[in-house]
């Protein structure tokens, strides 16, 4: 029987000890990698808040003086997306549009939007192109799409739109054009603005 040898104590410590290093340094290698990912979310969780405005003046002004607002819908499983004027007043937009056409056909199958409205943007250039920077202000908010039928209510969200964009009413609106334009009354649910670059506290 052939005989079975037995290792020196050393070297039993040795490969035990090389077994625990290792099995450490892979605790504190997982350790580290949590940390740093930890730390690089609280720095782009710091950076987003920053960039975050609550102020409701300032987002009312922005509301109550950009040009133009982008509509986002669900086209089936495609999205859609139109530039529109429009008209802001107390929490809610007002577009006019044709009677008929993609985007009306969406709206009557899923008035859900989500819109986007934003100030003229400025880039800011400096030597390295690393370091340009961009200046601007964009609300996106999310809500639901009405359908306004009331020729009154029309007038109104005609109304609404024209002072928008510089002429205040009461206008006069012939019967026949308030009945050949749609008008779209969007109810915002919520919305976040964020703002880049450096502003005056109280400025757009």
């Amino acid at each position: 029987m052939a005989e079975t040898e037995i290792p020196d104590t050393a070297e039993v410590w040795l490969a035990l000890g090389s077994g625990l290093s290792w099995c450490v340094v892979n605790r504190v290698l997982h350790g580290l990698r949590n940390w740093f990912r930890m730390v690089a979310n609280w720095i782009v969780a710091m950076r987003r808040r920053e960039n975050e405005v609550s102020d409701q003046g300032i987002i009312g002004e922005l509301l109550s003086s950009a040009q133009v607002c982008r509509l986002a819908m669900v086209d089936g499983a495609e999205p859609y997306v139109v530039p529109l004027n429009y008209g802001y007043e107390d929490g809610v937009i007002y577009v006019h549009s044709a009677r008929a056409g993609r985007k009306i056909e969406i709206l009557r199958k899923n008035p859900r939007v989500c819109f986007e409205i934003e100030t003229p943007s400025e880039v800011i250039r400096r030597e390295v192109a690393c370091d340009w920077s961009t200046k601007a202000r964009s609300i996106v908010g999310y809500g639901h799409v009405e359908f306004v039928e009331d020729p009154a209510d029309k007038r109104h969200g005609l109304d609404v739109i024209m002072a928008h964009h510089g002429q205040k009413g009461p206008n006069h609106f012939d019967d026949r054009r308030v009945n050949a334009v749609e008008i779209l009354r969007i109810r915002i649910e919520s919305m976040a603005c964020k703002q880049l670059g450096v502003w005056d506290l109280t400025s757009l």
